[in-house]
């Protein structure tokens, strides 16, 4: 996964940007399940709170191509700025996220002590 592509959200009133996000990502959960597994990986690069306006889309340069020639998006193109294949930067930074699961809730462990 040595390119990548970022489409950006562009709301307006009639369409919020969640709601816009939402259609984006599952036009291009519809789009990828028709390409090889694997090709393609998902980022959020602007993720606070919310996922943000920014997806970002992984993946080799023929894989990123045979995507956009697919014309994936069909309406919802007005709605974003999709720039060009880009190559990942040599000087990148790496980011590891986990999610702690608990067995026990706090109540429950509170009645246990």
């Amino acid at each position: 996964m040595d390119y990548f592509v970022d489409i950006k959200i562009k709301p307006d009133a009639e369409m919020r940007e969640n709601l816009l996000l939402n259609k984006v990502y599952t036009k291009l959960h519809k789009a990828l399940s028709t390409l090889q597994p694997g090709n393609v990986g998902v980022s959020f690069p602007c993720y606070k709170v919310k996922l943000g306006g920014v997806v970002r889309i992984h993946g080799s340069q023929d894989g990123l191509r045979d995507l956009q020639n697919m014309a994936w998006l069909g309406g919802l193109a007005g709605y974003c700025d999709v720039s060009d294949i880009t190559p990942v930067p040599a000087q990148k930074k790496f980011r590891t996220l986990s999610r702690k699961q608990s067995n026990m809730t706090e109540s429950k462990l509170r009645r246990l002590i």
